[in-house]
């Protein structure tokens, strides 16, 4: 029976190897976040302070090292990258879990599913990237029906304004870039969400 991996041995590896079974062996490591059910607002607070100290380390250094190894792995290698876009959204969704616990800005955990939006980019994955680019958008407003993709100015920004109103238009400003480089994607739906968040932003940049 093979012997645990240590982090400072996934960390290597996820910098380095190229062979199938990364997410398996990262799913495998943070499998203690499992014990947590995450549609009960009872959590055990006790349990995720420990697995903040325990992983916060392992997540902040995967997290910095996935949007930097994605653009650079080859087209060809689909089973990689898919592997590691899975490893990349597992270590946010264990950041969130724990991320009440740490010094942060509330808006931080965003900003890191921004750079995930981003990396998608990088790697020429348009879909993907308008897709997570929406759906942030979407978390920052929970629950709010609307036919505008934004909030008005002003409104649902909560105590960290300047920080809210930086984000909402660096998502926006990314959407648009990949729309413009998605020469192949010929949808009108996509480009006319596109328009209809460039004018909807207008207001975000005064």
């Amino acid at each position: 029976m093979a012997s645990p991996l240590t982090e400072s041995s996934l960390i290597s590896k996820l910098e380095t190897s190229d062979s199938p079974g990364l997410y398996a062996l990262v799913s495998d490591y943070l499998r203690p976040f499992s014990d947590i059910n995450s549609s009960s607002s009872n959590h055990d607070q006790t349990l995720i302070r420990q697995l903040a100290k325990r992983f916060i380390s392992f997540i902040n250094t995967s997290l910095s090292i996935l949007p930097k190894r994605l653009p650079g792995i080859s087209k060809s290698n689909e089973v990689l990258i898919l592997e590691l876009f899975k490893t990349y959204f597992l270590c946010l969704d264990c950041l969130e879990v724990v991320f009440p616990h740490l010094d942060s800005k509330p808006s931080a955990i965003h900003f890191r599913r921004l750079r995930l939006v981003r990396c998608f980019e990088l790697c020429d994955r348009f879909h993907e990237a308008e897709a997570e680019g929406l759906r942030l958008l979407e978390r920052l407003l929970p629950g709010v029906k609307r036919k505008k993709i934004l909030p008005e100015i002003g409104k649902n920004c909560g105590d960290d304004k300047d920080s809210f109103s930086l984000l909402v238009v660096e998502i926006v400003v990314t959407l648009v870039r990949c729309a413009s480089k998605a020469s192949s994607h010929k949808e009108d739906d996509y480009y006319k969400r596109v328009l209809q968040l460039m004018d909807e932003v207008k207001p975000w940049l005064r």
